[in-house]
């Protein structure tokens, strides 16, 4: 079958962007360890692929959608607590990679609303499925054997990323396959239900038992909404909670170290107690970037080294860019919650489950939030705006189509 035109276009467009959302890996990934990540490079990659895609892909680009007033207060907000960080030069780089990220997030969206949402999702499932494959091929051919329940670093599924970054990626695929599943009537049952079964070995390999937990919580959200749409009846939810609950606890028995999600917690929040006095002491500026903080640390410094990470999205943001970021990014994305939950289709508020998914995840580790050129944090951002606030979901209510003004869906 031959493409049409706008059809090729729109695969370029996709292909030039999964290619630079997956080359994060290349350079920091436990295959790479001692490679230096080169932030003025990537600050130029960025630039010419957003020239790229609006000069040889040219769209209407449309800053619209749900939230849409907030988000740009953020940008602005960014901006200005950035000219106040303690490391200038190092503080305008982080605002520049933030900026330019988030440039190539709204053009993406833009294409992404024009794509069937379903196909959309096809897309990006079938892209993270090559993407895990190859974390798995670098794993196996750069690191050593994967480990199952072993919760020992080296044998928890890396690869291109860590095992962290690579268990969120996991998990989004993971989640998308079950929306196929429970929504989609043309979706190829046999197809996602083995991409579902891949996704979940890589979970589990990856051995993120709070990324495991957060995909649970996600599903059981989507299938609550899929029996409330066909009238049924949320028994089949109860029992599908209480298999979940021992598979976990099952998993969690399974674990060869002895390593106990109660001695992990209280690591954490050992790590935890160190961070919170940092936030107090700049609240609203921040540090610039994280390391900002651990490295100038001589508690944390003696502690553990791996107290570079605060083991918290939410702990990671404040320390980059202050309170008042964290609490308007929370306000964003709750607007977008409220747009979803306001439609009358079970479809759309199925969706809610994403937003569930990153606030779980990024509870005990990452940079998910830091809406700057990391994996994690290109897959949150892209997976709001591109399937919570798609277009198609306006058909579904009217009000909600004249309050946003959201461009028309292209299916």
């Amino acid at each position: 079958m031959v493409l049409s035109k706008k059809r090729l276009m729109t695969s370029l467009v996709f292909l030039l962007f999964f290619v630079w959302m997956v080359s994060f890996g290349f350079f920091e990934g436990y295959a790479n360890q001692e490679g230096v990540r080169q932030l003025g490079n990537y600050l130029v990659v960025n630039l010419v692929l957003a020239s790229m895609l609006v000069v040889l892909f040219p769209t209407k680009i449309k800053l619209s959608f749900p939230g849409v007033r907030i988000y740009v207060l953020i940008m602005l907000w960014l901006i200005l607590i950035h000219v106040y960080q303690q490391d200038y030069f190092t503080s305008v780089k982080k605002l520049s990679n933030i900026l330019l990220t988030q440039v190539l997030m709204i053009i993406m969206a833009n294409y992404a609303w024009k794509i069937n949402l379903f196909k959309l999702m096809e897309l990006f499932i079938y892209y993270i499925a090559i993407v895990m494959v190859l974390v798995i091929y670098t794993h196996l051919t750069k690191i050593g054997p994967i480990g199952i329940g072993t919760h020992l670093e080296e044998f928890r599924l890396g690869g291109l990323f860590t095992f962290g970054q690579a268990a969120a990626v996991a998990g989004i695929g993971l989640l998308l396959s079950a929306h196929q599943l429970l929504f989609n009537p043309a979706a190829k049952k046999s197809v996602y239900i083995a991409l579902s079964l891949f996704f979940t070995y890589c979970l589990i390999a990856c051995d993120l038992r709070t990324g495991i937990g957060a995909v649970a919580i996600a599903i059981s959200v989507q299938y609550l909404y899929y029996l409330t749409s066909q009238n049924k009846s949320i028994f089949p939810f109860l029992i599908m909670m209480g298999v979940a609950y021992a598979g976990y606890k099952l998993y969690i028995s399974l674990n060869e170290s002895g390593t106990l999600v109660s001695s992990d917690l209280a690591y954490r929040q050992l790590i935890w107690s160190y961070s919170i006095p940092g936030i107090a002491k700049r609240p609203i500026v921040g540090y610039g970037t994280v390391p900002a903080f651990f490295t100038n640390n001589p508690k944390t410094l003696a502690f553990n080294a791996v107290l570079a990470d605060p083991h918290s999205s939410y702990l990671s943001l404040m320390l980059q860019s202050g309170v008042v970021t964290l609490i308007l990014l929370i306000l964003f994305v709750a607007r977008v919650v409220r747009f979803n939950m306001a439609s009358k289709s079970f479809h759309t508020k199925a969706f809610v489950s994403i937003v569930v998914y990153w606030a779980i995840i990024g509870s005990t580790g990452g940079n998910m939030f830091s809406l700057d050129y990391d994996i994690t944090s290109v897959f949150f951002m892209f997976s709001i705006l591109a399937f919570c606030c798609h277009s198609s979901h306006i058909a579904a209510n009217r009000k909600a189509i004249l309050n946003e003004g959201m461009i028309k869906a292209y299916v």
